[in-house]
C-alpha cells in the first residue's frame, strides 16, 4: 500500500510537468518550423538573386567582348587607312 501511495503522489507531480514539457515541445516544434520556412524562402530569394546576377554578368561580359572586337577592329582599319 505504501508503494501505491508513494506512486500516486509521484505521479501527481510528475504528470502536469510532463505535460507542461510537451506543451513547451511543441511549441519549439513550431517555432522550429516557422524558421524553417523562413530560411526555406530566404534560401530561393537568394537563388533568385544568384541567377539574376549571374545573367547580368554574363551580358555585360558579352559586352566587354564586343567593345574589345570593336577596338581590334578600329585598329585594324586604323592601320590599313595608314597604308593608303
Amino acid at each position: 500500500m505504501a508503494i501505491k501511495g508513494l506512486m500516486k503522489e509521484l505521479e501527481t507531480f510528475i504528470l502536469p510537468q510532463l505535460n507542461a514539457i510537451k506543451g513547451e515541445i511543441k511549441a519549439l516544434d513550431t517555432k522550429i518550423d516557422s524558421t524553417n520556412n523562413r530560411i526555406d524562402s530566404l534560401r530561393n530569394e537568394m537563388n533568385m538573386l544568384d541567377r539574376k546576377l549571374t545573367t547580368e554578368i554574363r551580358a555585360l561580359s558579352e559586352k566587354i567582348d564586343i567593345i574589345k572586337d570593336m577596338e581590334q577592329l578600329k585598329s585594324k582599319v586604323a592601320q590599313l587607312e595608314a597604308r593608303h
